[in-house]
């Protein structure tokens, strides 16, 4: 296919107008997820089919869970504004990653790896949120013990946490331990956090937030930079965050 360059720009407007389908008539969140997923699938079929030596099943997951994480949360909040915001943040973040996979695959610009790994850490951390403030939420529809739905996302947590470091590491089994005590790490704080008695999207941001921090160990230990001085500017980003939060967290 020549028009392999309009896909970035293609694809995200599809997911797009699925998205404010759903919005308009509710009955049609399903199929929209199910059609959004396969058309992302293809996509990323489409750009990598000639890239033989690249597993490009693999980079087709990210962009699903892009479109899935926003797409759901959505589905359970009441600000149109906010659902709005959340459409074109997935949108943003499928044409970003659409298009530097095309230079990636089709171009054969294989520095773009390491703007893809860098993205990925953005992502991550828009995917945990999506995903966990859904999780704080169900329990208002659904009679399950939110520290029973923290463990749901976890499958989700691994693979962001290998796919954020994957053009750091040598081999899989470089990083497969790592990867396993940062997943249980999260599951236990997470759990512990379903407890706190915060609004849904504060505990969502949190847990972000201790994705976001194990990620950046996990990184800076794999680039063999992990010391006092790297590792300050990420935690003090974090500790303030959560320290704002908290200031202006509405208790419930």
């Amino acid at each position: 296919m020549k028009n392999r360059r309009f896909i970035p720009l293609v694809t995200p407007f599809i997911l797009f107008i699925l998205n404010e389908l759903v919005f308009i008539q509710p009955k049609l969140f399903f199929v929209s997820l199910s059609l959004g997923a396969l058309v992302l699938f293809l996509s990323v079929r489409i750009l990598g089919r000639e890239n033989r030596e690249k597993y490009w099943p693999f980079f087709s997951v990210l962009p699903i869970l892009i479109f899935l994480g926003p797409s759901s949360y959505s589905a359970l909040i009441a600000s149109k504004v906010l659902v709005q915001l959340m459409f074109l943040l997935s949108f943003l973040l499928n044409f970003y990653y659409l298009r530097t996979l095309y230079y990636y695959l089709v171009n054969k610009e294989y520095n773009r790896g390491l703007q893809i790994g860098s993205f990925s850490v953005l992502a991550g951390f828009f995917i945990v949120f999506s995903f966990y403030t859904l999780v704080f939420i169900l329990p208002l529809f659904i009679n399950l013990a939110p520290a029973l739905l923290a463990l749901i996302p976890l499958p989700v947590v691994w693979f962001l946490f290998f796919k954020g470091v994957y053009f750091n590491i040598n081999s899989f089994k470089d990083g497969s331990l790592i990867f396993l005590i940062n997943t249980l790490i999260l599951a236990q704080l997470s759990w512990m956090l379903s407890y706190f008695p915060l609004n849904s999207n504060i505990l969502g941001f949190l847990v972000a937030l201790i994705y976001y921090l194990l990620l950046i160990i996990s990184l800076l230990h794999f680039k063999g930079s992990l010391s006092r001085r790297t590792i300050k500017w990420p935690l003090t980003l974090v500790l303030f965050s959560v320290f704002i939060l908290f200031l202006t967290a509405r208790w419930l």
